[in-house]
Formats: C-alpha cells, sequence, structure tokens
C-alpha cells in the first residue's frame, strides 16, 4: 500500500495515519494513497470505524504549495479534483469516520478533518486556513463545509484573517466535538471508535446516509465553483508573485 498514507486494522477500527513528516503536506501522493486506503477500509467487512490521524504531533500543515507552484494549470486542477474526489470518498463512507487531531491541522489538513463524522483534538491543537496568504483558496470543500458546521461569520473570519484559533476556541464554536489530553489523542479515538463499533452497524450506517443525503446537490455544485475559480486565482497570483511562474504555466 501508498507509503504517504499507513494503513493499520485494530480489532474493528481501521486506522488511515498521514505519513509525510515533518509537516504531513498535502500533495498529489497523499490524496491518491487517501482515497485508496479510504476504499480499502470501506470495503473491508470486519471493520466498522475509520480513523485519521497524522500521530501525535502533527495532523497536516496543509496544501504542499511548492509542488502545486510548480505546476501546470492542467495538473493544478487535476489535483483539486483528486482532492474533492478523495474526500468525498471520504465524507461519503457508510462507515464511521473519526479525526484524530495533534498539533497543525492547517489548509487542506482542516479539509480532510471536516471530511470526517467526528473530529477529536489533542489540547496542543491548533486550526486554521492560510490559504488566501497564499493567493489561494480552500479548494477541496471547506468553503461549503466549514460554513455549514460553524456559520458564516466565524467560517470568513477563519479564511479571511488567515489566523490559527486553538483547540479550545475549536470546541467553543463546534469544530471539534472533544479536546484531550497532549499525548492521548490515539488513545481518545480508540476509545471513541470502539463505542461507535458497539452500536448497531445498520443503524449507524442508516443514520449515516440519512445525514448526508441532503446535502448532496448544493455541495456539488460548491465543489464546480471552486475548479472555475482556478482561472481567476491564477491571474491574481501572477501579479502578487511576478517573479513566479506558478499557476500560470499550461
Amino acid at each position: 500500500m501508498p507509503k504517504e498514507v499507513v494503513f493499520a486494522k485494530h480489532g474493528r477500527t481501521v486506522v488511515l495515519t498521514l505519513n509525510r513528516p515533518p509537516a504531513n503536506l498535502v500533495n498529489r501522493a497523499v490524496l491518491t494513497a487517501l482515497d485508496s486506503c479510504v476504499e480499502r477500509a470501506v470495503a473491508d467487512k470486519d471493520a466498522r470505524v475509520i480513523v485519521v490521524t497524522g500521530g501525535d504531533r502533527v495532523f497536516s500543515e496543509g496544501l504542499d504549495t511548492a509542488e502545486f507552484d510548480t505546476m501546470t494549470a492542467k495538473e493544478q486542477r487535476g489535483l483539486v479534483l483528486l482532492g474533492q474526489k478523495a474526500l468525498w470518498r471520504l465524507e461519503h463512507s457508510p462507515k464511521p469516520t473519526i479525526a484524530a487531531m495533534a498539533g497543525k491541522v492547517f489548509g487542506a489538513g482542516l479539509e480532510i478533518a471536516l471530511a470526517c463524522d467526528v473530529r477529536l483534538a489533542s489540547e496542543d491543537a491548533q486550526f486554521g486556513h492560510p490559504e488566501i496568504s497564499q493567493s489561494l483558496i480552500p479548494m477541496f470543500g471547506n468553503t461549503y463545509r466549514l460554513e455549514k458546521l460553524i456559520g458564516r461569520s466565524r467560517s470568513r473570519s477563519l479564511i479571511f484573517f488567515c489566523e490559527p484559533i486553538p483547540a479550545w476556541e475549536a470546541l467553543e464554536i463546534g469544530l471539534v466535538g472533544r479536546v484531550a489530553p497532549q499525548g492521548a489523542i490515539l488513545e481518545e479515538a480508540r476509545i471513541a471508535a470502539g463505542r461507535i463499533a458497539s452500536q448497531p452497524e445498520n443503524a449507524v450506517q442508516t443514520a449515516k446516509v440519512a445525514m448526508l443525503r441532503g446535502d448532496e446537490r448544493e455541495f456539488r455544485e460548491a465543489l464546480d465553483g471552486v475548479v472555475e475559480s482556478l482561472a481567476g486565482l491564477r491571474g491574481w497570483k501572477q501579479r502578487a508573485n511576478p517573479g513566479r511562474r506558478s499557476l500560470n504555466r499550461e
């Protein structure tokens, strides 16, 4: 299996660990591996819950912008579509998903987290969307998911100000559901996964499908809008960074 995401099974729980140290920056290889591992976990008849984590130090510091900036416009669009596809699969997994987060949870990392059903954070976790400061925007779904989760004012403040918030504030605004002591996030995720796995499987999956059903058309339209915005971002980034070739090579 791909090395960028480590697949491990513990009883009825599958743990997917982002594995691109030191910052777990998200690139094509990470997204491809995540998509493949989620597909494998969903196909595992014995697995009941999927945990996504970066370990007990960092979840992900976001998109690998250095790699993104070397891509042609066609390659960048392909990466955006791949990310949207991978997180759609994660979000629509019939098996409940848990994001177990420590350290920095930024940009594309926060997008992965919001595609999960339950979010658990270590008390040292920080959450943010720095994309606008990089002449980008959240590209994999958080222009929709974030506002739906925490409301218009808070989501737009998080995206526009590019300032991270601590775990306690993320808990207060509903971005995460629980905060664990530093160093205990994986154990907290194990306990949470066990509780979910102990419930009747059909009831859990039926409830998840019912909760997702109302969002699909509006969310798809939001994703299409992100892809369409890339051309405008290319032109802006070239003007903001005239010495760089990024976002302007076909």
